[in-house]
């Protein structure tokens, strides 16, 4: 495939409203997947009263219809962000312990972006990877829910 080909069928910022609604989509038929689950496991169980099953069952429902509503796919708001974000450069990056590498870069590596590191067989591809991977490890914030363990 060539590369003008892949250009081509790589979703682009244009259609970043169609996505948002597939995601919200998605998330909503969860959503009502997950309420069916638990009135049925409530509706089977001996214990559970049934009186108000239904009326907990609409209110649900209602709740999800209502979410729908309230929510939407604001892509402008989203795109406007990371632009002006971008451009101010205050997107966070993480370093990755090369100071000219981090100035080309903005400030260091961020979520969502692909870097692909190019040399001759050899060259130390991997060993700089590693490096890098090692440094942003070593000083970055551990993400929410991880422990580090002491060396």
């Amino acid at each position: 495939m060539l590369v003008s080909e892949l250009a081509g069928q790589v979703p682009s910022v244009a259609n970043v409203t169609y996505h948002c609604e597939l995601v919200a989509d998605a998330a909503r038929r969860r959503r009502v997947a997950a309420l069916g689950a638990d009135l049925l496991a409530r509706a089977q169980s001996p214990a559970g009263e049934t009186g108000g099953l239904v009326d907990d069952a609409l209110q649900e429902l209602i709740g999800l219809g209502a979410a729908r509503n309230a929510a939407s796919c604001d892509a402008v708001g989203l795109a406007s962000a990371g632009v002006e974000a971008a451009v101010e450069g205050t997107r966070p990056g993480l370093p990755t312990g090369v100071a000219d590498l981090d100035a080309l870069l903005g400030g260091g590596l961020r979520g969502g972006e692909l870097f692909v590191i190019g040399a001759r067989p050899g060259a130390g591809k991997t060993t700089f990877a590693l490096q890098v991977a090692r440094h942003i490890a070593a000083h970055a914030a551990p993400a929410a829910g991880t422990r580090r363990q002491a060396p």
